[in-house]
């Protein structure tokens, strides 16, 4: 009676055993694609983290002041800087003015970089920052040198460009 009682007792416990082998074997499937899904979901925080700024520049820019290796220089009458999806254009009098570049932006670096590449493929690296209305630009004038500037200032014979912008309605 009592082998009976063992083997009926084995018999239940049997497939109770390849239940919770079978769940063990998911919860460490589902602890791997969590685990997947987390790095993903990290890699697009990131990404958007990157892009996202680029919908703050979109619009028209009306310039307040420029700078080049340290002396005040002045933009034309009428001249607003105009950015629609990763294109920045030039507008002289609400038309289109010289070519028009790509903008690569890095929000997640310190300072902020941005870089224009030209349609011919050179780039001029620079940093930028966001103060309310502002935008403050500085590139390096020299196309392709990788000297991207690390501060908000030009001097004398450094060959820089400090632009500051301010954003339209």
């Amino acid at each position: 009676m009592r082998n009976l009682m063992l083997c009926t007792l084995a018999g239940l416990l049997s497939p109770a055993l390849v239940w919770a082998q079978s769940t063990k074997e998911e919860i460490h499937k589902l602890k791997d694609e969590i685990a997947a899904l987390q790095k993903e979901n990290a890699r697009l925080k990131n990404e958007l983290a990157r892009i996202r700024p680029l919908e703050q520049l979109q619009g028209q820019w009306k310039p307040v002041s420029a700078e080049v290796g340290g002396a005040a220089v002045r933009f034309a009458p009428g001249q607003r800087f105009h950015v629609k999806g990763n294109i920045q254009t030039t507008l002289l009098d609400g038309k289109p003015f010289g070519d028009a570049t790509r903008l690569d932006i890095d929000a997640t670096a310190d300072p902020k970089i941005i870089d224009w590449i030209r349609p011919n493929g050179e780039v001029m690296e620079g940093i930028y920052k966001l103060e309310g209305r502002r935008l403050i630009l500085c590139f390096q004038r020299e196309d392709g040198v990788k000297n991207r500037p690390l501060t908000f200032e030009t001097k004398r014979g450094d060959n820089r460009l400090l632009l500051v912008y301010e954003k339209e309605d």
